[in-house]
């Protein structure tokens, strides 16, 4: 069976990305810079042939998925089990506001994510399961060889750590910046594999800029 690729894109940037404020389900909409961004992975894709685009449900994905999608005349397709975690009472509260009225859970986040139990919120082992479940799905199904899914940066975190085979433990070895794309190769006889991670040359001309992973 011929090799199949799945082009994994976290959104481009928010008002919130740059705000440092938790987003989760919060809806919000790419800022000026996200939406430059987005056309930016448009063109990228725009000579590579695409069967497929899903999106996570939220604003940010979808406006992400649509700009590299009307390039193929292909409608973006919503993947529920790709939304952003659940992060419940974190959600729409800056990172050093979290860090303060929560101090024994922000040592969690830092130190052992996969312990984490926000009240009212998944958890990365939750998140894990029904993402690469999804993924896994759709990679065995799929007749096309060539698929994009627009994701959230924990997301994308866990779809590459499962395609690694590496423990959960490993969440914060991984780093997504805005916008950046992945590339996952799969065979239906030696499994996953991966091509290209993070890479945002079609956002910095092949410059190195260091962002923080937010």
């Amino acid at each position: 069976m011929s090799d199949k690729y799945s082009f994994l894109v976290r959104h481009g940037e928010t008002k919130l990305n740059k705000a440092v404020v938790f987003r989760g389900h919060v809806e919000v909409e790419l800022n000026e810079a996200g939406l430059e961004q987005a056309q930016l992975a448009g063109e990228r894709f725009k000579e590579i042939p695409i069967d497929k685009i899903y999106s996570s449900p939220l604003k940010r994905a979808f406006q992400t998925a649509s700009a590299i999608g009307k390039h193929h005349n292909l409608e973006t397709e919503i993947k529920h089990a790709f939304n952003d975690m659940n992060l419940g009472l974190w959600e729409g509260m800056e990172k050093k506001a979290v860090a303060e009225k929560y101090p024994e859970q922000w040592d969690l986040w830092v130190n052992n994510p996969v312990e984490l139990k926000i009240p009212d919120a998944e958890t990365l082992n939750e998140v894990s399961a029904r993402s690469f479940s999804e993924l896994t799905k759709i990679a065995n199904e799929l007749l096309g060889n060539r698929i994009v899914i627009v994701t959230h940066r924990i997301i994308c975190k866990l779809l590459i750590l499962n395609v690694f085979g590496i423990s959960l433990k490993g969440f914060w070895k991984i780093h997504q910046d805005t916008c950046c794309i992945n590339l996952f190769k799969f065979n239906t006889s030696s499994g996953w594999s991966v091509v290209k991670l993070n890479d945002t040359s079609h956002l910095d001309k092949g410059k190195l800029i260091l962002k923080e992973d937010f």
